[in-house]
């Protein structure tokens, strides 16, 4: 349980930062895929997963 905790902890917080940058930067939040804020090169499906992608 305590497991499913953090993950799920791990995922709102990784979402909430993400919603949280776009919006000051005013970028589309649910259209484009996930970027590096510094290249703008776009993320692959395994750097988007939160505390594995660390």
């Amino acid at each position: 349980m305590i497991f499913f905790i953090i993950i799920l902890g791990a995922c709102l917080g990784s979402f909430c930062t993400s919603l949280a940058s776009r919006i000051i930067e005013k970028k589309p939040f649910f259209i484009s895929r996930s970027f590096c804020f510094s290249c703008d090169t776009k993320l692959k499906y395994y750097e988007i997963i939160p505390i594995f992608s660390y």
